[in-house]
């Protein structure tokens, strides 16, 4: 057996212990002590305790430290584009309170202009009133 299969073969026959307390085939601290050997093989096999060798294991310490890097630099320009929205979403509110404005403005000259247009309809009704007094004198 390869020394670096061997903490998957503490997993396994863990697993297997415990399978076997299910079943009641064993007692249950048997299954517990399963429960400790897949625990400590688990650990083992992620701790990377039987490595291949030294090689291969600086190897992917490297392959790591540039998923790292490309993750790192991933994760600026996310922060990057996240600023980037929101500077948007703000002048985007800002527009949308200028046109509001400008709304309110012109709705204000409009009725301005309509009441201007009411007192010249209004005058010029008069000067109409006059000029019939005068032409009937």
């Amino acid at each position: 057996m390869r020394r670096e299969y061997i903490p998957y073969w503490i997993w396994a026959i863990g697993t297997v212990l415990i399978a076997l307390s299910w079943f009641g085939l064993v007692s249950g601290d048997v299954g517990w002590g399963g429960f400790a050997a897949a625990l400590i093989g688990s650990i083992m096999s992620f701790a990377g305790v039987f490595t291949k060798d030294s090689k291969a294991s600086s190897e992917r310490l490297a392959q790591l430290a540039r998923q790292r890097s490309e993750i790192d630099a991933s994760l600026e320009r996310s922060a990057e584009t996240t600023r980037k929205r929101e500077e948007l979403l703000e002048r985007s509110k800002r527009h949308q309170e200028i046109a509001s404005q400008l709304q309110d403005g012109t709705r204000q000259n409009q009725e301005r202009h309509a009441k201007i247009l009411d007192k010249w309809e209004e005058q010029a009704r008069r000067m109409d009133a006059i000029l019939t007094k005068l032409e009937q004198r």
